[in-house]
């Protein structure tokens, strides 16, 4: 090898030559297979984890293809379109405006016409393969019921937008157009982002996924909980929903999505209500539901705070999404809408502490399905046994107060799920103005309060943020979908 010993005289070791590593006691070596090979080429073809599936009742329905674990992604797709500009903002701007006029004289809500413009523009940037996939959610079904309000908006958006915009190049007919926004209307994830497979997603208010959207407008479908095969994939359609009571859930998919929501947690809240007048029938009024009398006596001084009826409640004893404090055990020093309903800091520290500390009415009894407020009926506390019937002709002073908070409630829930259904950047601010108002109106643990909070979560401050998520755990919600909605 050309090697020369030192002048020391040391001859160095001769090495043994390498040989191959021993395979005895070793299974052979298998030839690799060809999706192995296809694999190690960057060439892969996994099998889908949820495929469509055709039901009679509902159609298309996204279903599991296969056994899916707690948090693994179910799919990652692109929209079929997003919005393109025109180039003419004068001519945005005249849509939207006249769009959002319509329903002004009809003494209801006018239309989101930023909203629909928006939709509009994303139809118009579709190509054909897209255009093709989008009308195809629309064949072998009525998408919006007959006689439902959003089928004559449409119309007439359609129609509105037809004549407005017949300068704009490849202008759908209004047949086409009213199609196209009655699909993104009811099955849009969000805006006017509509998908392929994503947007067949069933709705639940107990969803086993959740649905997130970058900022390129890419969906991500999580898993939120071990699904099984041939299980139907569910998602929310609004972020939170499950904190409100379960005819303010009907009442906003009914109106925005075309359907009532009958799923199991809707009818369970629903069937306790009705069971409720049953139990209540067989305490004494002046007992609490377990049979516990309740004192209000204190040798404390008194104040503002020692006044106050106690409870031995633990904060995990949870509240219905929708309660009243109960006036004839805390009464109201005014009537006066906006003062007399809103509480004061004493009162909200010490029902933020312990949930269960301020007496409150629940509603309870059958709701009439042809009423279309939000508001409750009958309501019973279960502290002292006050039960107010809002309907009734003669209300007392207490039964006037009882109805100005829960008609100030209803107004709230009007007012978030509004917020919810916008589009524009302004809603998370319109949101953080109604978070405090809700706070000091109905407390810090009524649904409306928390579906609030939980809105504006990805704005706050971590301190800020960990609190409400704690808070928001204590009534039930999972922390996982939780910390999703954080990341928006």
């Amino acid at each position: 090898s050309g090697y020369s010993a030192p002048s020391t005289g040391i001859v160095p070791a001769v090495l043994p030559p390498l040989r191959p590593p021993s395979h005895v006691g070793l299974p052979p070596v298998k030839p690799p297979s060809r999706h192995a090979a296809a694999t190690a080429q960057g060439h892969v073809q996994t099998l889908p984890k949820v495929v469509l599936s055709a039901t009679a009742d509902t159609g298309q329905n996204l279903v599991a293809a296969i056994s899916l674990s707690d948090g693994e992604v179910l799919l990652e797709e692109a929209p079929l379109s997003r919005e393109r500009d025109w180039g003419d903002l004068h001519l945005e701007s005249k849509l939207a405006r006249l769009i959002g006029s319509f329903g002004a004289d009809a003494n209801c809500s006018p239309c989101d016409g930023d909203l629909m413009v928006k939709r509009i523009k994303a139809l118009l940037a579709m190509d054909a393969e897209a255009k093709e996939v989008l009308l195809g959610f629309a064949e072998g079904q009525d998408i919006w019921p007959v006689g439902h309000p959003m089928a004559e908006t449409l119309q007439y958006v359609a129609e509105l937008a037809a004549s407005t915009l017949q300068s704009v190049a490849n202008i759908w007919p209004v047949v086409e157009l009213q199609q196209g926004l009655a699909v993104l209307a009811a099955y849009a994830v969000e805006a006017e982002l509509v998908y392929k497979l994503g947007s067949r997603a069933n709705h639940s208010c107990s969803p086993n996924s959740c649905a997130q959207i970058g900022t390129d407008g890419k969906l991500r479908l999580c898993a939120t909980k071990p699904i099984s095969a041939n299980e139907a994939i569910t998602v929310s359609y609004a972020a939170g929903l499950f904190l409100l009571h379960w005819q303010a859930r009907q009442r906003f998919l009914w109106d925005h999505r075309g359907f009532i929501c009958m799923c199991k947690r809707c009818r369970t809240e629903q069937m306790s209500e009705e069971l409720d007048m049953v139990k209540q029938a067989r305490l004494e009024p002046d007992a609490e539901p377990d049979g516990e009398q309740v004192s209000y006596a204190s040798s404390e001084p008194e104040s503002e705070v020692s006044s106050m009826p106690r409870s031995r409640a633990s904060p995990q004893c949870l509240l219905p999404p929708s309660h009243l404090r109960c006036m004839q055990c805390v009464p109201l020093r005014s009537t006066a809408l906006g003062s007399g309903v809103m509480m004061d800091q004493t009162m909200y520290m010490r029902w933020l502490v312990d949930p269960k500390s301020v007496p409150v009415l629940r509603r309870t009894g059958r709701v009439d399905p042809e009423r279309r407020t939000v508001i409750g009926v009958v309501w019973y506390c279960g502290a002292c046994g006050f039960r107010v019937n809002l309907q009734s002709d003669t209300l007392d002073e207490v039964g006037r107060q009882v109805y100005e908070l829960a008609h100030a409630e209803m107004q709230l829930v009007y007012q978030a799920l509004r917020l919810c259904m916008a589009s524009n950047p302004t809603s998370a601010s319109a949101f953080m103005e109604l978070w405090p108002t809700c706070e000091r109106t109905l407390g810090p643990w009524h649904g409306v309060t928390l579906f609030c909070a939980l809105q504006v979560l990805p704005f706050l401050s971590q301190d800020r943020a960990y609190k409400v998520r704690a808070r928001l755990a204590l009534v039930g919600a999972d922390d996982k979908i939780v910390s999703m909605f954080g990341r928006r």
